[in-house]
C-alpha cells in the first residue's frame, strides 16, 4: 500500500477515535444533567411545603415516583439503546449469517454423492492382510513400502477393510521400543517388528487402528459422510460400501480433506 492509502486509513482510524469519544463524553454530559436535574426537582418537591391537604410525606412521594421514575428509566433506556443497538444489531447480523452458511454448506454437501466425490478402489493404495497373518507383515517393510502415504489401508482378500493404519503412530511406537519406553509382547527385536506387534501394543492403539473410521452406502451423500464422521472420535476418514456395511467389500474412500473442499460455497 502506498504512504498516501496509509496516511489515509491512519486519518480515517483518527477521525473515528474522536468521534467515539466526542459521543462517549456528550453521553456522559446528557445523563449527568439529566440525572442530576431530576434528582433536584424530587428533592425540591419532597420539601416543598403545601398550603393545601397534600403536605403529607408519603402522598408527596407517591406524586414524585410516579413522575420521576419513568422520565429517568426513558433517559436511561435512551442511552443503552444508543450504545447497544448497533453492537447488537452486528452480533445478528453475523449470527444470522453464520447459520445461514452452515445451512447453505449442509444442502450442498447433501446434494453431492459419494459415489462421485470418493477415491474409487481402483485409485487407493492399500494392503491386503488376512486375519491372523498381522504377525507376517514386517513393521519397517511396510513403512518403506509406504514411505508416501500416511494412513495406510489394510483389508482381506475380499478387500473388506480391517485396519487403518496411522503411519506417525506406527513410527512413535518404533520410537519407543528403541528407547524402552515399550516392548513388545512378542519379544521380537527392533527390526523385527510386525503388524500385529504395533496393532497390539496398547489398547489405544488398537482402537485408533479399528475403530477411528464409519462407513456409508454408495447410495450416500457427503452429508451422510460428515454426520457419521461427527459420530466417531478422532475420525477422518468414511469408507464406502454397498450398503454401509463394514463387513462388505470396499468401494471407495471419502476423507475429511474431501468434506473441507466441498463445504466451501
Amino acid at each position: 500500500m502506498s504512504k498516501g492509502g496509509v496516511s489515509a486509513d491512519r486519518g480515517a482510524a483518527g477521525e473515528s477515535s474522536r468521534e467515539a469519544k466526542s459521543r462517549s463524553w456528550l453521553t456522559f454530559f446528557v445523563v449527568l444533567v439529566a440525572v442530576s436535574g431530576v434528582v433536584a426537582f424530587g428533592i425540591t418537591a419532597l420539601s416543598m411545603k403545601s398550603n393545601g391537604t397534600t403536605d403529607d410525606v408519603a402522598e408527596r412521594f407517591k406524586f414524585v415516583s410516579a413522575t420521576i421514575l419513568p422520565l429517568l428509566a426513558s433517559w436511561v433506556g435512551t442511552i443503552l439503546a444508543f450504545y447497544f443497538s448497533k453492537e447488537n444489531m452486528v452480533a445478528a447480523t453475523q449470527s444470522v449469517t453464520e447459520l445461514s452458511k452452515a445451512i447453505g454448506v449442509q444442502e450442498k454437501l447433501r446434494s453431492l454423492p459419494v459415489s462421485l466425490k470418493m477415491r474409487p478402489l481402483s485409485a487407493i493404495t492399500f494392503e491386503q492382510v488376512d486375519a491372523g497373518a498381522e504377525d507376517t507383515v514386517s513393521l519397517s517393510g511396510l513403512l518403506k513400502k509406504y514411505a508416501n502415504i500416511e494412513r495406510i489401508i489394510i483389508l482381506d482378500k475380499k478387500n473388506v477393510v480391517r485396519f487403518l493404519i496411522y503411519k506417525s503412530m506406527v513410527e512413535r511406537y518404533i520410537s519407543q521400543v528403541a528407547t524402552g519406553i515399550s516392548s513388545p509382547k512378542s519379544g521380537h527385536a527392533l527390526d523385527k517388528l510386525t503388524l500385529k506387534d504395533t496393532v497390539e501394543s496398547s489398547e489405544e492403539m488398537q482402537k485408533l487402528f479399528t475403530t477411528s473410521f464409519g462407513f456409508v452406502a454408495a447410495s450416500a451423500t457427503l452429508g451422510d459422510a460428515k454426520q457419521v464422521m461427527s459420530q466417531i472420535p478422532k475420525c477422518g476418514d468414511v469408507f464406502v460400501t454397498q450398503s454401509g456395511q463394514a463387513t462388505e467389500p470396499l468401494l471407495g474412500w471419502v476423507t475429511d480433506n474431501v468434506i473441507a473442499e466441498n463445504s466451501t460455497l
